[in-house]
């Protein structure tokens, strides 16, 4: 029995050994298959990270701009901002083309010392005036036959010339005053100054506009001038328009 006992050890052991080495094989085979799928889904989701980053890379050289999270665009800001200073920039060049066809279509225009003076008659008009926080609308006075304008300009820029003093006499074909009026300056189509006058007869008149020089606050030194040269519409100035028929 003892020799039995003792021809039996050996191979228990050896059995022992065997299930040892098999379930360590087992959880090493498992680790190594675990491993390779962490591998594969980081891979995965790398793939994924760079194709959405692409897109949005993409996205943006294109002029887009984000919204609604990560890897999605939408808008283009800067075309909008383009539009709307395209819309102005077309808004102020046609306020001075709408001026320049009625002066062509019912006045005329001179050039004098540093100005391009243009002037418009039309049939007497109403307008709003007063406090800009009281204002009332004013309607032609019965005697009131035309709404005449003047248009300062400058004869080199071509901008319209604010902040002066103008007044307007209407002479007929004698020489003499058939009324005079200070100008207001008005906010329109375009910007002018004007007055509604009083010229019962039809006829050709002449029409005298005095300027007296504009009350800037400051005068920038101007693009290729010297100092000196910059000292602009610093004197009054005074223009005759002849032979302009005006109907009572």
């Amino acid at each position: 029995m003892a020799e039995a006992r003792l021809l039996r050890a050996p191979v228990l052991l050896a059995a022992l050994l065997a299930l040892l080495l098999v379930a360590g094989c087992g959880q090493s085979a498992v680790q190594d298959t675990s491993q390779e799928s962490s591998q594969e889904a980081a891979a995965e989701e790398s793939t994924t990270g760079a194709g959405e980053m692409g897109q949005t890379s993409a996205a943006s050289e294109a002029g887009g701009t984000t919204s609604g999270g990560p890897g999605t665009m939408s808008g283009t800001t800067g075309e909008s901002t383009s539009a709307e200073g395209d819309s102005g920039l077309s808004a102020v060049t046609g306020a001075y083309s709408a001026a320049q066809e009625e002066i062509e279509e019912a006045g005329g225009e001179k050039v004098v010392d540093g100005y391009r003076v243009g002037y418009i008659v039309e049939d007497a008009e109403s307008w709003w005036e007063g406090e800009p926080g009281n204002l009332r609308w004013r309607e032609p006075a019965p005697d009131e036959t035309n709404h005449i304008e003047i248009l300062p300009y400058d004869r080199e820029s071509g901008q319209f010339v604010p902040y002066m003093d103008v007044r307007l006499t209407v002479l007929d074909e004698s020489g003499e005053a058939v009324d005079r009026h200070d100008l207001g300056f008005y906010w329109s189509t375009f910007k002018h100054y004007s007055n509604n006058f009083s010229v019962p007869e039809t006829g050709t008149y002449t029409l005298r506009a005095e300027l007296q020089a504009p009350d800037f606050y400051g005068r920038h030194q101007l693009e290729g001038k010297s100092r000196e040269q910059s000292k602009v519409f610093t004197e009054p100035v005074t223009v005759e328009f002849e032979g302009v028929e005006i109907g009572g």
